[in-house]
């Protein structure tokens, strides 16, 4: 006969580890509290910090799993210019979940929304996107050019990447939803908590986000609710690919184009990944960006030696592509 306290046993400790993950949350929302203000966009409250005066509204769309404080380094420098305007999607940072598939339209509609209240009225906008967060920024131009002053896009990543890869007989280093409902269901029960994981990302600790801001992503990115919002960004991301691929933004919108030469590092990686075919194939995926826009794969700017943290890690090129768009808009 099984003892009755055996049976008890997983109860307790699943009992045990969701009490330890609701006192840790509430901890972090006294150590990370909310850096701007949430405001009520459709069926979800989103969060938005803005900084500067002016316009054209110059608004960072953060990658994949990434939100506003990713960008923090660059959000002085560019206020220096116009308005910025960082904000969180629903699901990541300090944004609440956002209703139904989380593809690249919706998140441009809800940022369409957020920029009515939070922007200067009949203001227009230079999207600046990193890495999936280029998504958004084509569905946005797509939705609403007679908004766009211009796009600047760091690193992004486009659809033509994973045939590329799949071609090419290279793995995709992209995280599997599977994998993402793994963390989220581990997360709820203390155990991401209790083991200090997931870990920042490569390199990250070497950039000028500084100590708060590092501590503060890496808690946030063990929260559950945070790791549902990249799972449901991620289960929507191939009808969003499809959809841009058969759907091409519109080319009236001045372009630049920033392409990391050395995309993903060696750090992290299994041996015998082939790392430099992979950073060549992504390069010639990222550059079709450009051509998207100018039609001249020419004007994309590879910068050879960086890697996908180009944003922290070169800031004044992207600082430079939004002042000469800028510039642009003057003369016109």
């Amino acid at each position: 006969m099984v003892d009755p306290q055996l049976l008890l046993a997983p109860l307790i400790l699943a009992a045990l580890g969701l009490a330890f993950e609701v006192i840790g949350q509430r901890r972090d929302t006294t150590r990370f509290p909310v850096p701007g203000k949430r405001v009520r966009v459709a069926n979800t409250h989103l969060h938005v910090r803005t900084r500067g005066k002016g316009s054209p509204v110059i608004v960072l769309e953060a990658g994949a799993g990434a939100w506003s404080t990713h960008w923090d380094p660059l959000i002085g420098p560019l206020s220096e210019l116009s308005t910025v305007v960082t904000y969180d999607r629903a699901g990541l940072g300090w944004s609440a979940a956002g209703e139904g598939p989380r593809s690249a339209d919706c998140a441009a509609l809800e940022l369409s929304e957020l920029l009515r209240q939070v922007a200067p009225k009949s203001a227009k906008v230079i999207l600046v996107a990193h890495a999936e967060g280029a998504r958004i920024a084509r569905a946005f131009a797509s939705r609403y050019p007679h908004k766009m002053e211009g796009l600047v896009f760091v690193d992004g990543y486009h659809e033509s990447l994973e045939p590329s890869l799949e071609q090419a007989g290279v793995p995709s280093p992209r995280v599997s939803t599977a994998m993402l409902a793994g963390l989220m269901w581990a997360g709820r029960f203390g155990l991401l908590r209790l083991l200090r994981y997931p870990p920042l990302a490569p390199g990250l600790e070497e950039t000028p986000l500084g100590r708060a801001n590092l501590e503060a992503i890496a808690a946030l990115s063990r929260d559950p609710r945070v790791l549902a919002g990249m799972r449901a960004e991620q289960q929507a991301s191939w009808e969003s690919d499809k959809k841009l691929a058969a759907d091409p933004t519109e080319r009236k919108t001045p372009c630049r184009t920033l392409v990391a030469g050395a995309s993903l590092p060696s750090a992290g990686l299994p041996e015998g990944f082939p790392q430099k075919r992979f950073n060549a194939l992504w390069a010639q995926s990222s550059a079709q960006l450009a051509v998207a826009f100018s039609q001249d794969p020419g004007s994309a700017r590879v910068l050879e030696e960086a890697d996908h943290l180009l944003p922290l890690r070169h800031p004044q090129a992207v600082v430079a592509c939004v002042r000469d768009l800028l510039g642009r808009s003057t003369e016109s």
